[in-house]
């Protein structure tokens, strides 16, 4: 098997990914301690039409910057349109960082945070398929999943940075003071302008441009698949998230080093799914890691709340939290390669683009909130769609040459 070895392009590639999740992390820790810091009490209602807007326009700007990120990528080039994704998050950061308090311009600082927040979702939603796609496309074809792998790790990193900021911030800090920690951390992370940049020097002719892919149909039946997938494992993370991680901290919040220690668990679980799952992907096809990572992690999901209920302690919840970064990411690669190498070409990034924000929909409208208590007709409908999910992943095809093969490359 040849050595595994990303170009410089790939590489920057992914550490624009991991800082455009950095910015999202980021985003609700700084509108909360930002506008608790600047906003007089007599405007909390400006705060609460900005965490509605997040809930209930978040889906559309994302399947927005999916659709129009797909078709840049699909019909212009594939690196034109990861280097407009990267982009756009720099500026939203940038914007994060350096637009006026709501004591200085008043109503003008919400519209501001409005601007820069349509602009953080459309550029999640361009970057989450075209980056996906380019990854793919660059690889060898027996280390795709691999490639695909490496974005993810890159994701989960810029997550874990942020967590730790957050348990770093003294308690008794006050809002204004967090604030200016989190504008500091925009300001950082707008180094991704300069990625972007960078990767476009790189990449430029990496690949041909899509206009001489060859004309196919829309992938109708492969874009469902991916739909309801992604719906499926959102519906099933967020639940199990509902099960463990909030649950674990309404009760052991007081725990010295709690919060670092449940984030320990959830980044070590998902590097080490990570990697075994990618190269699993590469070797022995991905619709086995497929079904297998997340067909164990809907198991799971029916037998821990019985389980956490009984021994509810606090190294049972760790390790149920690790649990489910290893069932919940270890698929992730190989879903995404085999959703990939399945689309025809000159589809590829709009398809599986759309597909995935449809899971951005459905976390938003359809999961339950956290601390909403979930009643037996919830617990029906979201079995369905978890079951509809795993069920559709049986009609992915295998596309993984040493699997085609019956034997490694």
């Amino acid at each position: 098997m040849r050595e595994f070895r990303p170009s410089p392009a790939l590489w920057l590639c992914a550490l624009g990914y991991g800082l455009l999740y950095v910015i999202l992390s980021a985003d609700g820790a700084y509108l909360s301690e930002l506008f608790a810091a600047d906003f007089p009490p007599g405007r909390l209602t400006d705060t609460t039409s900005l965490f509605q807007f997040n809930d209930d326009a978040r889906p559309f700007l994302v399947l927005f910057g999916a659709l129009a990120g797909g078709l840049i990528s699909d019909r212009r080039s594939r690196g034109l349109a990861v280097t407009l994704a990267l982009a756009l998050g720099g500026l939203a950061s940038l914007g994060f960082a350096l637009s006026p308090t709501y004591l200085q311009v008043g109503s003008l600082a919400t519209d501001l945070y409005f601007a820069c927040v349509a602009v953080l979702n459309i550029a999640f939603g361009a970057a989450v398929a075209v980056v996906t796609v380019y990854a793919v496309e660059a690889a060898p074809a027996d280390q795709r999943a691999r490639y695909c792998g490496l974005l993810f790790l890159a994701a989960a990193l810029g997550g874990f940075v942020v967590t730790l900021a957050m348990v770093a911030m003294p308690a008794t800090a006050v809002h204004a003071a967090a604030a200016s920690l989190w504008r500091s951390i925009f300001l950082l992370s707008a180094v991704i302008l300069i990625v972007a940049v960078g990767f476009r020097a790189l990449a430029r002719r990496a690949l041909p441009v899509a206009v001489e892919r060859p004309a196919a149909a829309f992938p109708w039946g492969y874009f469902a698949i991916g739909a309801l997938a992604s719906c499926g494992l959102t519906m099933l993370r967020q639940l199990w998230s509902l099960t463990t991680f909030e649950t674990a901290g309404a009760l052991y919040r007081s725990e010295p080093s709690f919060a670092l220690t449940m984030s320990l668990a959830n980044f070590a679980g998902a590097v080490v799914a990570l990697v075994a799952g990618a190269w699993l992907a590469d070797r022995i096809g991905r619709r086995r890691v497929v079904l297998v990572s997340f067909g164990l992690m809907a198991l799971a999901a029916l037998v821990a709340p019985a389980l956490l209920a009984a021994q509810g302690t606090l190294p049972v919840y760790l390790a149920a939290i690790a649990l489910f970064a290893v069932f919940g990411t270890a698929g992730n690669p190989a879903l995404n390669t085999a959703l990939v190498e399945g689309m025809p070409e000159r589809w590829r990034a709009t398809g599986l683009g759309c597909a995935m924000a449809l899971g951005v929909g459905v976390q938003a409208h359809l999961v339950p909130r956290g601390g909403t208590m979930l009643t037996n007709g919830d617990i029906l409908f979201e079995a369905l769609v978890v079951a509809v999910g795993i069920g559709a992943m049986f009609f992915l095809r295998e596309t993984a040459p040493a699997a085609e093969a019956g034997a490694a490359p």
